[in-house]
């Protein structure tokens, strides 16, 4: 063993080299944490859905939907509501239908169009 610590060993020609040591512990590669940035090439981490911009939006406390609309959506007000709630009752329940298409009941009711 010389002053540094290492190991010596006695070649064929009787002269000592030094040999190396064997490290414990994690090796020097492992210490260094991989990304999957590092790892993957970028189109494959936008398939994946990977990208920063997808993290984002995970994070993000809304619908996609609405954060990747180029108009921002608004918060509707009460009366605003109201309206829309009053036209979608007229035109579901209170328009007479266009088309008279017959449709059937069970076997116990007759056959009547709308």
């Amino acid at each position: 063993e010389n002053d540094d610590g290492d190991f010596l060993e006695d070649d064929s020609e009787g002269e000592e080299r030094p040999v190396a040591r064997k490290r414990r512990g994690k090796s020097s590669r492992s210490k260094k944490q991989r990304s999957i940035y590092d790892v993957y090439e970028p189109s494959e981490l936008e398939q994946g859905h990977f990208t920063e911009a997808d993290t984002e939006i995970r994070v993000t406390d809304q619908p996609e939907r609405f954060q990747l609309r180029g108009i921002p959506v608004q918060k509707a007000d009460d009366e605003e509501l109201d309206k829309e709630a009053k036209w979608i009752y007229q035109q579901a329940f209170c328009t007479p239908s266009i088309s008279k298409q017959p449709f059937h009941f069970t076997a116990d009711k007759q056959k009547t169009t709308v």
